[in-house]
């Protein structure tokens, strides 16, 4: 016999408010550990943002549309956003990232299990997000293909 389970179209609307301050975000990484609080906002994380050679934050245009994923859920995608080093005058070990809307305030934070260097010419980040909701996930990190 064949399941299926359909989500509430009050799932799929509510994905779709969650997904729209992202289309409008600017992606930003950070350069030093810190400790995931409740009270963390983006002033933290813009206290330890990258520097390396060629930085700059990443704003979006777009995100992918929502979807009734196979994994269970509802997800969206953020574009793949890509940060080159330009260097090798400013080098940053990269602990993680984050995506704050247009006013500033953060959407949603992110570390790596072991920080990534990005001190040569060349060097490059790319990072995606998956964001679901109802499902068995929450945010996975994609990071130069590898989900983190």
């Amino acid at each position: 016999m064949v399941q299926s389970i359909f989500p509430l179209t009050d799932q799929v609307t509510e994905m779709g408010l969650i997904r729209t301050p992202y289309i409008t975000g600017k992606h930003k990484l950070f350069k030093a550990a810190i400790a995931f609080t409740p009270g963390l906002v983006a002033a933290d994380l813009t206290a330890i943002e990258a520097d390396f050679t060629g930085y700059a934050a990443i704003t979006y245009t777009t995100c992918g549309p929502v979807y009734v994923d196979p994994a269970g859920g509802v997800t969206f995608d953020t574009t793949v956003a890509v940060f080159l080093d330009s260097g090798p005058a400013v080098a940053n070990d990269i602990h993680g990232g984050w995506i704050e809307n247009a006013a500033g305030d953060l959407l949603v934070a992110w570390q790596l299990a072991s920080p990534i260097s990005m001190g040569a010419a060349l060097d490059a980040m790319n990072v995606e997000l998956i964001v679901n909701r109802f499902g068995p996930r929450n945010v996975v990190v994609v990071v130069n293909g590898v989900p983190q």
